[in-house]
């Protein structure tokens, strides 16, 4: 799913299932992509994003004034890296990441990729509290959370099996 330049919306009660662990899908797939938008509410969403390359099972990008609440999140991939929440632009602020599951099931299938449980890159004001994170493993790189250039951050998670 992909939003561009929204506001205001409720993304809750849904699947979203991908695989495609074969060779050969090329760039990022994005299970719940969201861009410059605001006032958004994904909660209560099954994610399921396993691909060959690169894979993020939600990704805000430059978004302001969102919940993620309540979600599960399992990203997989045999070749190079995974996200199960991104959070990336400048333009990212006021986002609280609540309540929600992420697994990283990459480890025991591809020891060279890297795993990011929740990956934040730039923003101000992003909360994220009471997730589980599991990297199902110490086989691959990776870090529960990931955060550069952040502002008032709040953090209080339990991280289980990431590799750094």
């Amino acid at each position: 799913m992909i939003l561009d330049r929204d506001t205001v919306a409720s993304i809750r009660f849904n699947s979203f299932y991908f695989n495609q662990l074969g060779c050969c899908t090329y760039g990022i797939i994005k299970s719940l992509y969201i861009s410059s938008s605001r006032y958004f509410t994904i909660s209560d969403n099954s994610i399921f994003n396993y691909n060959w390359n690169e894979t993020r099972g939600i990704d805000l990008t430059s978004c302001r004034d969102m919940a993620v609440l309540r979600n599960i999140v399992d990203v997989k991939t045999s070749n190079s890296y995974d996200e199960g929440i991104y959070i990336g632009g400048s333009g990212s602020r006021s986002i609280s990441i609540l309540d929600n599951t992420v697994y990283n099931t990459t480890s025991g299938y591809q020891p060279t990729a890297t795993t990011y449980g929740i990956n934040v890159q730039g923003g101000d004001s992003v909360y994220v509290r009471r997730n589980n994170l599991d990297g199902l493993g110490f086989s691959c790189p990776g870090y529960g959370i990931y955060m550069k250039n952040v502002l008032n951050v709040m953090t209080s998670v339990s991280v289980r099996a990431y590799g750094t």
